[in-house]
């Protein structure tokens, strides 16, 4: 696999006359002894047998909603007996309660299991390089100081990450089996829980770490749970969510919270009890994949809005994911229900073949994109409108810098013009205040713009001419002489599928160098200190990334409210993809990175008073 071929009410109809208050007085007596009959009916149950009264009460209802002429008298009379109506006269419907959406739900075989699985091969050689091991423990380490960060406006007075506590129980969520759930009802605190599937040891260890924690965190003591035979405990807090649980099931380990009412922990313990293991997932492949991810982004934006008051600014689509492993291979699809019908059609694909030449190592292709970027107010300045509605990107192998990019566009020359006096505007002091040298048309391309003085790197703009139209190219480098172009079977692996969106190949191993090069040059330029080469992490990538060979992910639109995305790879991510873990994990923030919750809503005086340390939490 080069480039990743992927298979494809009553209605009373008589009139009446008008009863009198003495008619409706003998109605009322009429129900009153039918009420007491249906209550020695139904054994003291305060409520009416079925039948109890309703030919006349639906008499009394049919004339006032026909509005007859009564006088003040007969309406109070009536209305006592449409009263009745509603309040015993005949048995009420119960109401219903809310059904929680699913907000979040995932199972994780675990790395355990992949160790042992026969189909695991691309797994089990990154997991047996040396430099995995000492990697996850700085990753597991690191990630453990995630939940204090996300909450540290809502712990007063706690300074502690306690990350040498959680660490051990982020590492058992890596390799051992687990599951878990988030849910909620419209406008109610959120439940959650999670099940780890543990030896007893392992079990103890998360059932005394995470007391120790939460009791520093929340200044509430846990308690153990009530009931014969029980183990675990449970915290209960004044704020939302009110109740904190943990309970060791068979081999499995359930924690999470609630509010009031832990019915999904129970429904958790019921199962595990009941079957052996929580719910899972559904699966319907085979191989079983041993990843399967639920998240209702638009469920759970919703509920973070009218809970915590966090709002995001983009609108996100459902997400359905699972990754199966496949020998040599990791097969990852996903399919995301959108928010909102797209406006994409498969127009014809302009490829600036002319321009793309060999030795790739990595080709992307999209189209539709135009209404992606017109929200992009930037282009507009530029000279960019309408927005180019396709995007090509190519790498060659002979030097790092080689990456290029071209969209198809009318009058490239006049937008490059334009372009040319907004950057100067915009960049120009910023450049001459640092000495990166200097914008200007550039000599040896008519009609190109180049920015010279920098190390390393020439950035330019050119406009070209293919047999498919006019285009913009951007680049850094010079482009090869050589013309040889790539094989059709690049190219065929898009271009007669007509609801592939977006199509892109690379050797991840050569792509991951090149854009690792690259990226430390622009913090270089951009007075941004490197990136660390002496931590485990990058040990881990330099070593990984030499495993890593093709990878391919297509992305097609199914119809105007679902997108569907197959990858095809060695570990799952691209070669920017890395790049990008990278950073984030090099940031001072990681993971969370300043993400948190807001402060509690103020609390008056009095009541943090009265509620004493629990308002803390």
């Amino acid at each position: 696999m080069r480039y990743g071929n992927i298979p494809n009410p009553l209605g009373i109809e008589e009139r009446f006359e008008l009863p009198s208050c003495h008619a409706v007085r003998a109605l009322l007596l009429q129900c009153k002894f039918e009420h007491e009959a249906a209550r020695n009916v139904n054994n003291g149950f305060l409520g009416p047998a079925p039948w109890a009264c309703t030919k006349e009460i639906c008499l009394i209802a049919h004339l006032l909603a026909h509005n007859w002429p009564v006088k003040a008298s007969h309406s109070i009379c009536y209305a006592i007996v449409l009263a009745i109506a509603g309040t015993g006269c005949k048995k009420a419907t119960p109401q219903q309660p809310a059904r929680p959406d699913v907000l979040l739900r995932w199972h994780f075989a675990g790395t355990a299991q992949l160790s042992a699985d026969t189909n695991a091969a691309w797994f089990q050689t990154i997991a047996a390089l040396p430099a995995s091991s000492e990697f996850k423990q700085e990753f597991v380490l690191k990630l453990a100081r995630g939940p204090f960060q996300f909450l540290r406006y809502r712990i007063a007075g706690a300074t502690n990450d306690y990350a040498e506590l959680l660490a051990p129980l982020f590492a058992d969520l890596i390799s051992a089996e687990s599951c878990g759930e988030l849910r909620a009802v419209t406008n109610q605190p959120s439940e959650f829980a999670l099940a780890v599937r543990l030896a007893d040891e392992r079990t103890l260890t998360w059932q005394t770490n995470l007391a120790t924690v939460l009791r520093a965190w929340t200044g509430c003591q846990p308690a153990p749970l009530a009931g014969s035979g029980r183990i675990g405990w449970e915290l209960k807090k004044h704020h939302a969510p009110n109740l904190i649980r943990f309970e060791q099931v068979g081999t499995w380990a359930i924690f999470g919270w609630a509010h009031d009412a832990p019915q999904l922990l129970d429904e958790y313990a019921a199962h595990i009890r009941a079957h052996g293991r929580p719910p899972l997932l559904n699966h319907k492949t085979n191989p079983e994949p041993f990843l399967h991810l639920h998240i209702d982004w638009p469920k759970a934006q919703l509920q973070a809005e009218q809970q915590l008051g966090v709002k995001l600014p983009l609108a996100l689509p459902k997400l359905e994911l699972t990754a199966t492993s496949q020998n040599a291979e990791l097969l990852v699809t996903a399919k995301l229900a959108l928010p909102q019908p797209l406006k994409w059609a498969p127009v014809p694909w302009q490829i600036p073949t002319n321009t793309i030449r060999e030795p790739l190592i990595s080709f992307t292709a999209c189209r539709g994109v135009a209404p992606l970027l017109q929200k992009i107010n930037m282009l507009g300045e530029l000279g960019l409108t309408p927005p180019p509605d396709q995007i090509y990107l190519w790498a060659l192998q002979d030097i790092p810098f080689q990456t290029f990019v071209a969209v198809p566009v009318p009058n490239a020359t006049n937008i490059i013009r334009q372009t040319e006096s907004v950057l100067k505007e915009r960049l120009g002091p910023i450049i001459q205040a640092r000495a990166l040298g200097e914008l200007g048309p550039d000599p040896e391309a008519t009609g190109g713009l180049i920015w010279r003085g920098l190390p390393f790197i020439g950035p330019y703009i050119l406009p070209i001419n293919e047999p498919t139209g006019e285009f913009l190219l951007f680049g850094l480098f010079p482009n090869t002489p050589v013309t040889n172009p790539p094989p059709p079977e690049l190219y065929a692996q898009f271009i007669e599928r007509p609801q592939i969106a977006y199509y892109d190949w690379e050797i991840t191993h050569v792509r991951f160098q090149q854009l690792w090069n690259l990226c430390q040059l622009i913090r270089l330029i951009a007075d941004i200190p490197q990136l660390n080469t002496q931590t485990a992490m990058w040990k881990w990538l330099d070593s990984v990334s030499t495993n890593l060979g093709n990878t391919a992910t297509h992305i097609t639109v199914d119809n105007p409210h679902q997108i569907s995305l197959v990858r095809r790879s060695q570990l799952g991510l691209t070669a920017v993809e890395l790049v990008a873990f990278a950073n984030w994990f090099d940031s001072d923030g990681f993971p969370m990175c300043g993400l948190a919750l807001p402060p509690h809503a103020s609390t008056s005086t009095q009541t943090r008073r009265n509620t004493n340390a629990q308002t803390r939490r």
